[in-house]
């Protein structure tokens, strides 16, 4: 049957309709919108819909003509002001430097026009940061957490402190760290949507940085990081890469520029004898080297390292001065090579280790975008998964694991540099329908790891109190003092300035009786999960600081009667 543009089908990979958009390669493939939540565009083969006679095929109907199509309620409208006109909001000062990233997300897909000086240079720029400076952010930071609350989202600066609810989940982490110290370790996180994944990941990075690890991040998603696209998943990898406080430098660029100097690395990673020769690491470092003082073409030299598209030609001629030009060999972009970039990231471990530090992590979130991929490519993913499932577990895995990967190139490499690799590999996925196959390229279900889906009182309690404090610290300008390593503890209950009260305290009645309120919008519905629980307290705080009138028993009677008519 002909699909026309415009036409919604059933795909029964995703269980969802989809709204034809475009179409290639003389129809065999449909760009499709999916419906909402979804709400993207994908590309699917023809022959993966459903058949003829099982297809739902209708004229698209825009949804603002649906019927009964409403738009959801903020969740903030559980503390609702008073009848109209209503009263704006005192914003919170804006900080000075920018605020941290709830989420952090890698550069844009890399072109071949992007290999112009920028990247090296600017990661020197935030290695310079003195340390007045630094302190002067660290000051600003409540306010950085406070802008990041009001999206229901804990910031990585501090997230240790602010996290509630995950005490039998850190013992876990606890243990997964101290194994990937002499080996590796792997570790998937399910949960349904906005219950905390991705602030479980920030308390993974928090710790393996505070444990000496290097750490990797990169969000999946279905257009520039694609699971199925290697060389995007190691870009977006590279491009994020963080060293434990107090390393003198930061990023990728850092690890090069250390190691380039260091013949203990040098002769375990760029030697050309048996077992001492990295084929991209080696070169690397050697050119990083000689090509000390030329910043353009260390630049050149780390946007090829990092995996953006380069002139290689080019690149080879500004390194032959380095090593041999045959041994700079391309990063690819093809979606078979998995082995490739599973090997750099090993060799990446390898001289992290060297360096001083305890091994690499590597966390990956937003994973189900893999069922959104064709078959194809879903298996080239699962290929790259297993691979750095086998540097993270490495010996105690059998050769017959990596058996059905596919080994690419004209030159094959393995999926490891040395084993143990010291990889510290998580995982964070949304359960999907058939889960199974979504997580068939784990070695065993002990990896899985389900995160609670709501919070207990005690810990709504707890989560209330430290939102309050760092909110109250914030909006009236107190300065936190560091501690005894250097860090700022913008948790201790601050001081008032001036002598006046906090009327941003809560008191452990009220502290209670929110949490009771919350415990029981959660459970009847009224607030979806955790991160409408955030927004919902940081609009309370909002209306308590900035507007006459308002008081905890007001915003607890406000509760109330919210929770009173959703029930």
């Amino acid at each position: 049957m002909k699909i026309e543009q415009g036409a919604r089908v059933w795909i029964p990979r995703f269980r969802c309709h989809g709204t034809v958009v475009r179409k290639r390669h003389g129809g065999h493939e449909l760009g499709l919108r999916l419906d909402p939540p979804l709400g993207i565009t994908v590309w699917v083969r023809r022959d993966e819909l459903a058949a003829d006679g099982e297809e739902d095929v209708t004229p698209a109907v825009p949804p603002s003509h649906r019927a009964g199509t409403t738009a959801p309620a903020h969740p903030a409208a559980a503390i609702r002001p008073e009848p109209p006109p209503a009263p704006a909001v005192t914003p919170v000062p804006p900080p000075e430097q920018p605020a941290v990233p709830a989420k952090s997300r890698a550069p844009a897909s890399g072109t071949a026009g992007r290999a112009g000086p920028g990247l090296l240079a600017a990661q020197q720029r935030l290695d310079a940061m003195d340390s007045q400076e630094k302190s002067r952010w660290r000051r600003k930071v409540g306010r950085n957490v406070v802008e990041a609350l009001k999206f229901g989202i804990v910031p990585r600066f501090g997230v240790e402190a602010l996290s509630a609810g995950l005490d039998r989940e850190r013992k876990v982490f606890e243990a997964d760290i101290a194994r990937a110290r002499s080996s590796g370790a792997v570790r998937v996180l399910l949960a349904p949507y906005g219950t905390g994944k991705t602030h479980a990941l920030d308390v993974i990075e928090s710790m393996a940085l505070r444990e000496g690890f290097v750490v990797a991040r990169a969000d999946l998603d279905a257009f520039e990081c694609k699971p199925g696209h290697p060389r995007h998943v190691y870009r977006s990898l590279a491009a994020s890469v963080r060293l434990p406080e107090g390393s003198g430098g930061r990023g990728l660029a850092w690890l090069l520029d250390a190691g380039s100097r260091d013949k203990t690395v040098l002769d375990s990673l760029a030697r050309r004898r048996s077992r001492c020769w990295h084929e991209f690491l080696g070169p690397a470092l050697l050119n990083w080297r000689a090509l000390a003082g030329d910043e353009a073409a260390r630049e050149h030299l780390y946007q090829w390292i990092s995996g953006e598209d380069v002139d290689l030609e080019q690149l080879r001629l500004q390194c032959a001065a380095g090593t041999a030009r045959t041994k700079l060999l391309s990063l690819g972009g093809y979606t078979t090579l998995s082995s490739h970039f599973c090997y750099q990231l090993s060799g990446i471990s390898e001289l992290a280790r060297l360096l001083g530090y305890s091994g690499l992590t590597i966390l990956l979130d937003e994973a189900e975008h893999m069922r959104l991929l064709s078959s194809r490519l879903e298996k080239l993913a699962q290929d790259l998964f297993r691979g750095l499932v086998y540097n993270a577990v490495g010996q105690e895995l059998p050769d017959s694991y990596l058996k059905s990967c596919y080994f690419g190139g004209r030159k094959k490499f393995p999926f490891h540099w040395r084993l143990p690799a010291q990889v510290y590999f998580v995982v964070a996925c949304t359960p999907v329908p058939e889960a199974e196959s979504h997580l068939e390229w784990l070695p065993s279900p002990d990896c899985v790891t389900e995160l609670p889906r709501g919070l207990s009182e005690r810990d709504l309690e707890t989560l209330a109190q430290r939102i309050a404090t760092v909110y109250e610290w914030a909006g009236h300008g107190v300065t936190a003092s560091p501690d005894r390593n250097g860090s700022t503890d913008f948790l201790a209950t601050p001081s008032a300035s001036g002598g006046g009260t906090r009327p941003l305290q809560l008191e452990p009645e009220a502290r209670r009786r929110i949490a009771q309120l919350f415990s029981e919008a959660l459970e009847a519905g009224c607030l979806q999960n955790v991160r409408q629980v955030v927004q919902t307290l940081v609009e309370g705080l909002d209306r308590l600081h900035g507007l006459p009138g308002w008081s905890w028993p007001r915003i607890i009677r406000e509760l109330e009667v919210f929770v009173d008519g959703g029930m």
